[in-house]
């Protein structure tokens, strides 16, 4: 599933408010949901994740490059290279990981004046490798 801006670099209008509730998110050719923009850091990010599996994509579960609001409940297993993929800003509650070696990391983050708050996650990998 893919959410995508193609506005011109002046245009205000982007998508948001996106909400998704359960679901599978699984073997996918790239991510599960990404985010994308034809201008940097425009990707939607308001996007709020409950009680979804993301489950052995060839990308991420999550790749959403200028962050999201929140992922609650969600399981992320066996993704390619991480369960979410972000730069800027998330927060996530009660969400687990686990891995036969294809995903070693929960999140994988580049910061640039942003944060996670990560609260309750636990799983069988490690739970981030950041940066920024």
């Amino acid at each position: 599933m893919t959410f995508r801006n193609d506005g011109l670099k002046d245009d205000t209008g982007i998508v948001s408010a996106i909400s998704i509730f359960g679901g599978q998110m699984r073997k996918n050719g790239n991510a599960g949901i990404e985010t994308q923009s034809n201008v940097s850091y425009r990707e939607p990010r308001d996007l709020n994740i409950w009680q979804t599996f993301f489950v052995r994509n060839k990308g991420p579960g999550l790749n959403a490059v200028a962050g999201f609001s929140m992922a609650q409940g969600c399981g992320f297993h066996n993704n390619a290279g991480c369960g979410i993929n972000l730069a800027n800003e998330g927060g996530m509650f009660a969400c687990r990981a686990g891995t036969n070696g294809s995903q070693p990391y929960l999140v994988n983050a580049h910061f640039n004046n942003g944060g996670m708050v990560m609260d309750a996650c636990h799983g069988r990998v490690l739970l981030g490798a950041t940066r920024g």
